[in-house]
């Protein structure tokens, strides 16, 4: 049996931001995110832009693989970020997230 989709009208807002590492190379990372849409109840969806990082190239992007998590509290969340292959990151990159 095929899946069966309906709009409802609703429509989602994603907000990009830019999370910096440093310049030493490090595992991983824990960034404090301010946002008032979100509660400790919400629902976070995150993926790393394809939009360049401030003093990277696009093509530096593809390169990226990264796992990303993200623990909720009132008006913030804390994001957990590192490598999907255990390489070190440095420098900054965008990431996308989507409260629910």
């Amino acid at each position: 049996m095929p899946f069966q989709f309906s709009n409802t009208g609703g429509s989602a807002t994603i907000t990009e931001i830019e999370v910096d590492f440093g310049a030493l190379p490090v595992a991983d990372g824990y960034f404090n995110i301010s946002d008032a849409a979100v509660t400790a109840n919400s629902k976070i969806i995150t993926t790393i832009s394809r939009n360049a990082p401030t003093g990277k190239e696009t093509d530096d992007v593809d390169m990226d693989n990264l796992k990303i998590n993200a623990l909720p509290g009132n008006g913030s969340f804390i994001l957990y970020i590192k490598s999907s292959d255990g390489s070190y990151l440095a420098d900054k990159f965008k990431i996308n997230y989507l409260v629910g």
